[in-house]
Parts: structure tokens; sequence; C-alpha cells
């Protein structure tokens, strides 16, 4: 935030906690008592007087009033806004985008008193009506509904008199995965047209997502497909690209192709001079109708190119960037302040180096990277970022506070001023650090230490401190993710939806510590607001540490070498299964914890990849019954009360070596990023050997230099989905300075699911492991992904293994072996 104080340079932007009120500059005194007017000054439009009751909201409920006339002394709001909106500033006058939404506070303690709240635009003074609640009054928007208003604890405050100004470091702060609209505001207040339908995030909002201070003024995306829809085909078929000789037509969106992506994995021919008439007339007609930003952004998806002669000549990414630079040539008397932008993604992430857009151009770099940004300032003169910030696909609390401050400077000094994060937020986890990241948006230098504690004094009361603690112990795990020079993952590759790697890097003693703070923090808390919140936290936290034991128990399960009991754990994971089940029931009953969210909690494994949330050790659960049933039965122990479903198989089965085939080549594995392992076919299986790990990731921002991980991928032979039969795994793996991922899915109706997934880490000395997984062979509803009892006659099912090694050396040698067997009931193998 740039912040220019005009009188009393020393007010602090918390001065309403930090300092008690006699010991600060004489100013205007407001309490339960003051007799308060507010008044609107300019044109708004049709959303007059929502600012005002805004204001008057929270006033009266900080205050402790139910109206705002009083008896004391007359304290005068006047909310100004200079414009409407941004489109009415005189052509040329935006020199800067980050002035459309500057405000400024003012407060006169003469005689008259008065507190003036001006913005550049009505949006930019409701953000200053938002900054005044929060800064001055001490209201904390903790997370969208009621149950996310902090109140302050006084009811008196000394507005001393000067004026801030206040400016955001970015222009345009976009964030999806929210559920903005507040279904409080009465169907009869909507309307169409008109600001509050142009700015309907900010008025139609909860007053959470205000307090956030958004503008989504410029969001370059996936757009190429709206500028040439499938109906090219018909009418500009010239421009489709050239594929191997022939004009590539891409398919219908709702065919076999289509369905997995194609209709829209393309790029058009970008050097037909028509191409580029025909983004150019959208981009002026956008503009015309008030558009701040036309995107030319590409595709999504593995993309066609077009092949076609000149490309060719041209050159890949030439032809593209070439295009753009055509277009924004085209329309450039619309600059300033409008702007055609792009992403940096994809095919197009790696620029020609002497490549330079002209000044109208945005260019948005996607995910992180060591030099990204710097780079891109050689390339374009405006900036702007993507950060995946997720917190939905992460049951360890995803909390990457140096990561934020360290972009927060980089992001300064690489004048970097549009913004865009995917968040799709929990907010027993996720509140506090989308508090601290917004605030980042406004003012790089914001101290996340301070703000965390605020947010934490604000939610849990005495129990701030032991909260804190919780946070910053779960931040501490990011630390090592910060990318020192360039852009920090907000969500490491890899860990995102993926429990596994999640769940490794914890240990026992991180939820011991954690559920510790927690229950510091419960001890203290006083407010019925208090507590509600800390049972979100509370229930969330079980979850991922009930998570964490059964993943622990099923590596201890699929342990050849296991001693433990295979009863006892039998009857651990009946009781983990349970206590989830339970667990779940509490978070669906609250559906407050989700309000302004499309983030849900569920155990659904359908077969989208996009949506596949649920952590893939539920699944392992069965397989770890199985496993332990039929250990117990080769010992001779007898599970008590063993569930129906399982009584099958508590007999002698017979095992019948099967088969595992390799493949030479799997589409998981690209060649730039990964090395196939050697591997050779055995009797039942295959082993696996390697010693160096040299090849290197070239041509990528983000990776290039770094070793490629080595890869094995395996398929069984098909296999009847029958009730009577099992598939037993057993593996060996031995290895050192590295990470190993292995995980096995099973496939049948055309879908699959992962059964079981690990992540070994190797360090400097040899150590080996032994596993044995024990799964059965189900013919899996489509939609679901679950077992379907209604089994067609002759299904059949294929089980795939893969191996994932991560070297963290040159020399880091790993070897192992693979078998599978089925099992059958019968009588007992002499």
């Amino acid at each position: 935030m740039q912040r220019l104080k005009l009188i009393y340079a020393s007010m602090a932007a918390f001065c309403w906690f930090c300092t008690p009120a006699h010991a600060q500059e004489q100013g205007s005194i407001l309490n339960r008592d003051s007799n308060i007017r507010i008044m609107e000054l300019g044109d708004f439009g049709n959303a007059s007087g929502w600012l005002k009751e805004l204001l008057e909201k929270y006033l009266l409920q900080a205050l402790g009033k139910k109206e705002l006339a009083g008896t004391g002394e007359t304290v005068s709001f006047i909310i100004e806004a200079e414009s409407i909106d941004w489109q009415h500033f005189p052509q040329g006058s935006i020199k800067d985008p980050t002035d459309i939404d500057s405000f400024e506070v003012a407060i006169q303690a003469g005689k008259d008193k008065v507190v003036r709240i001006t913005g550049r635009t009505v949006l930019a003074a409701g953000f200053g009506v938002m900054h005044f609640l929060e800064n001055y009054i001490g209201v904390t928007w903790l997370f969208p509904g009621e149950l996310g208003i902090a109140l302050p604890d006084k009811q008196e405050f000394n507005l001393a008199e000067g004026t801030e100004r206040v400016t955001p470091a970015f222009a345009s702060r976009l964030f999806t995965g929210f559920a903005y609209r507040d279904p409080t505001i009465p169907a009869s207040r909507f309307v169409y047209e008109g600001l509050l339908h142009e700015q309907s995030v900010f008025f139609y909002s909860y007053d959470y997502f205000k307090s956030l201070r958004p503008h989504f003024l410029a969001s370059p995306s996936h757009n190429m497909i709206n500028i040439f829809p499938l109906s090219t085909r018909n009418t500009d078929p010239d421009i489709l690209p050239l594929k191997n000789g022939k004009t590539w037509i891409p398919p219908d969106k709702d065919s076999p192709q289509g369905k997995v992506g194609w209709w829209q994995a393309w790029h058009p021919c970008y050097t037909k001079q028509k191409t580029v008439d025909i983004a150019a007339a959208k981009a002026k007609e956008a503009f015309e109708k008030g558009d701040f930003c036309f995107s030319l952004g590409i595709n999504d998806g593995k993309r066609v190119q077009c092949e076609c002669d000149e490309c060719k000549r041209v050159g890949w990414p030439q032809s593209y960037y070439q295009f753009v630079a055509r277009v924004a040539e085209r329309v450039k008397r619309f600059y300033p302040p409008r702007l055609v932008g792009l992403i940096v993604y994809g095919d197009v992430r790696n620029p020609p180096p002497d490549l330079r857009l002209p000044d109208n151009v945005l260019a948005v770099c996607v995910g992180g990277g060591e030099d990204v940004v710097e780079s891109w300032k050689r390339h374009a003169r405006h900036i702007g970022v993507y950060e995946y910030f997720h917190g939905q696909g992460f049951w360890v609390p995803n909390f990457p506070l140096a990561a934020m401050r360290a972009n927060a400077q980089q992001y300064r000094d690489g004048n970097v001023k549009f913004y865009r994060a995917e968040m799709h937020p929990l907010w027993a986890y996720d509140a506090p650090r989308i508090y601290l990241r917004t605030r980042l948006l406004w003012d790089t230098d914001f101290d996340t230490d301070k703000g965390l504690r605020r947010f934490c004094d604000a939610a849990f009361g005495a129990g701030g401190k032991a909260m804190y603690d919780f946070y910053t112990h779960w931040a501490k795990l990011r630390d090592k993710d910060v990318v020192r020079g360039g852009i920090s993952p907000m969500s490491t590759d890899g860990h995102w939806r993926n429990f596994t790697r999640q769940i490794a890097e914890c240990t026992r003693g991180d939820f011991t510590y954690a559920g510790e703070c927690i229950g510091q923090a419960k001890s203290l808390a006083k407010s019925a607001k208090q507590r509600q919140r800390l049972e979100m936290v509370e229930t969330f936290f079980e979850d991922t540490r009930t998570l964490f034991e059964m993943s622990e128990l099923a590596q201890r399960v699929f342990g050849s070498n296991s001693a433990s009991d295979p009863v006892a754990d039998f009857a651990t994971a009946l009781s983990l299964r349970e206590r989830r089940i339970e667990l779940m029931k509490c978070t669906q009953s609250h559906p407050e914890w989700f309000a302004g969210t499309t983030a849900t909690v569920s155990d659904r494994m359908i077969p989208s990849w996009e949506d596949r949330y649920a952590p893939v050790v539920l699944r392992e659960m069965d397989n770890v019954l199985l496993t332990s049933l039929l250990r117990a039965t080769d010992q001779g122990k007898e599970i008590p009360a063993l569930p129906e479903e399982l009584r099958t198989f508590a007999r002698p089965m017979n095992i019948v070596p099967s088969q595992l085939y390799l493949r030479d080549t799997h589409g998981w594995f690209p060649e730039w990023r990964y090395a196939p392992i050697p591997a050779t076919k055995t009797g039942a299986g295959f082993e696996f050997r390697l010693a160096e790990s040299r090849d290197r990731i070239v041509d990528h921002p983000a990776l290039g230099g770094k070793r490629k991980s080595g890869w094995v991928a395996s398929f069984s032979p098909l296999i009847p989905t029958d009730q009577n039969l099992l598939c037993c795994v057993d593996l060996q793996v031995s290895g050192m300075k590295g990470r190993l991922q292995t995980w096995i899915t099973w496939g049948s109706n055309n879908t699959s699911r992962t059964e079981t997934e690990s992540f070994d880490v190797f360090g400097e000395h040899s150590r080996a492991i032994q596993r044995r997984i024990v799964l059965r062979p189900v013919h899996l509803n489509r939609e679901t992904l679950q077992a379907d009892p209604q089994v067609p006659t002759g299904d059949t099912g294929r089980m795939e293994l893969f191996f994932v090694w991560e070297p963290d050396a040159d020399v880091a040698p790993v070897s192992g072996t693979c078998n599978l067997s089925v099992l059958r009931l019968g009588a007992a193998n002499p």
C-alpha cells in the first residue's frame, strides 16, 4: 500500500488497538453517545445508498447502538466518489492503473468533526469504507457469514485528525474459487444493469469479500476458443491449423475426443492476415463496449500447432507473439489504459530472447519460476501473475507464509500490477492466509506477522496466541519452498491433491503439537463465537490427524516384514474408518463452515481429475482390512466380529502367480521431464535398476537444470471382476539419495481409481523396503468409482503399477522387484 500521511505521520493503521485512547493525538471521539450523520456525495448511479448502508451497519454494531442519532457530539461521515467508474475518466488520464482504486480517509477534529472517505470511483470509495472500518474501528472479517465477523472489544474510538491516502500495489485483484453472492441480500434488490451489475462482486457479495477489496480489472485467460469458436470450421476453415499436410478439424465438444478436451486444444494459423483481422475486430468491439482488457490467451490442453509453410518459416512460438503484436498495434488507440492480454503458459511459455511486445500488451505469468518475472520485464511493459493458492486439495494446511512475503517483494521489484489466484478455500485452514495474501496486494510491505496475530486475536480472543502458534507451525513446513530471486510456488508441484506427498512431510509430533495448541485455545475461549470457530478448526484438524493415522497404519500393514498384530491392525482400521465417518457427518452438518466457498469435503472418488479431491488413503483402508485379514488367516488367528462382506475371505486361498508387463512409453511421463528406468520382465513381474541420474531438464523456466525423474510403468493382464478373487502385489525396493513415489490403480468399466500410494524418502545411506498389498478386483461404477454390485457377465479389469524416482544426486541408485499373484478361494497350498 502506497501511503502518504499528510498530517500526523505517526498515525498507525492499527491505532485503534495499539494505543490507548487517552494516549492518542486529540481527535474526534466516537462512542455510543455520538450523534452520527452519514451522507454520500457524487454520482453513485444505481448504487446510491449502498455504501452509506454498509458504513451504518458496522458503526452501529461496533458502537453498540440501535440508531445513528445520539445525545453526544455530532460526527459527520461523508462518502464521496470523484467519478462513477474509471470509464468516465478523461481519455489518457490514467497513467498508472493502480490509481483507479485509490482512496483517501481524512479526519477533521475541530469544531465540526468530519470523517471524509473519498474514492476515485464509487468502487474505490467502497474500498475506503471497508478500510476505515477495519483499520480505524477494528472490525475484522475472518471468513464469510455471521460467524466470520469479529467486532472490536471496545466501543469508544479516538479518531486522530489527519489524512491517509491509499493506493493498491496491484491494479487488478482476481480470486477464483469463491462463492461471492450473499444469500441474505433479498432478490428484490438485484438489478442487472448499471454500476450494481457491473460491480456485483462487491455490492452483492458477502461483506467478507468486500473486505478483501477485489477488482476484476484485467485477467487474461484461455480465450482463443472464444475468438475462434468451433463455428470457425464452417465460417473460416482456412485459418484452422495445418497438421501433417492436412487441415486439422477440431471435434465436436460432446464427441469422445471433445469430451477429453480436444475441441479447444488447438491454435489457429497465426500467420494468416485473416486471423489477425478477426481478433483485432473483436478486441476493438470489446474496448468500445468498455472492457479494460481483451484476452489473446491460448487455449488449454495439449494444443495442435499450425504447420503451414509460413508458420514453420516464422517458427514457434514466434508466430504466436507476432500475432499478438499485430493485434495490439491495431487497437493501440485505446491505450492507455486498455490492454491486450496474454498468458505465459504452456507452449508459449518460452518466448524468443529478443521479443519486445507493444506497450499495450499485458503478459500474465502463470505459476512459479526462478526468473520468470525478471525475464518478462524485458518482453512486456505490463506484467501480471497467476498463482495457484489452493485450499481444497490440501489436507495438511497449506500455509506458505515465507513464500507469500518473498513473492510480494519480487512483484514489487518486478513492477507487477495484475494478480489472479485460484483459491477454493476451506476456511478452517485457509482464512488466515487469505487475509494476509490479500493485504499484501495493497501493501507489499505489509507485516504478515502482525497481521496473523491480529487475525488470531480477533478470531479466538485470549486463545489467539495459541492459534498463532498453530498456523505458524504449519507455515514452517513450507519455508523450504521459497525460490530465491524468483517466484515461489503457493502450491508446490506434486503436493496439491496428493495427500501422500503432503503427509510424508509430517510427523506424529507435528500433530501432537498442533493438537495442544487447539486445546490451549479452547481452554481460553470466552465467547460463543470463539468456541464455534475453534470447533470448526478442530474438526478439520482431527480429520487430517485421522487421515495421517490411516496412512501410518497402511504403511505398517503393507510392510511385508511387519511384526504388528493383524487382529489389532484390523480393529484399528475399522475404528479409524468409523471416526472419519463421524467427522464427515459433523463437517457436513455445519453449512456455515462452507459459506462463500466452492470447496467441499467428502469421500467422492469421481473420475474427473479436476474434481478428484478424496485422499487415496480412504481406499487404502479397504486394502488394509484385506491384507490384515489374510495375514491373520495365515497365522491361524481369528478376527472377532468380522464384517459380513469380508467373511468370504477368512479361509485359506490358492496363490496363483500372474504377470506384470512393462510399458515402453506413457503419456504421464513426457521425455522433457522424465527418463525411463531400465527394467526387465521376470516370471510374475519385473525388476528394475538405476545407478545414475545425470539427465537434466532443459528449456523450462522453472525446472530447467534439474534432474529428470525416473519412471517405471507396468500393467497386468485382464483380470475377472470375481467376488471370490483377490490380487496380491509383492514389491521390494532399495535405494539412497532420493524419493520414491509408488502407486497402484485398478481399472474396469472404462475407468480407474488409485488403490494405494506411498512416498518414501531415502537418505544418504542405502535402505530397503518391502511391501505386500492385497486388493479386490471389482467392477467400478463410472460415476462414483465405487464398487458396483451389478457386475456384467465376463467383466474384466486391469491393474497398473507405477514407480517415480526423484533423485537428489547424480549418483542416487535405486533398484527393486515387483510381482503379482492372484488369490482364489480354495484349499490351502501344499
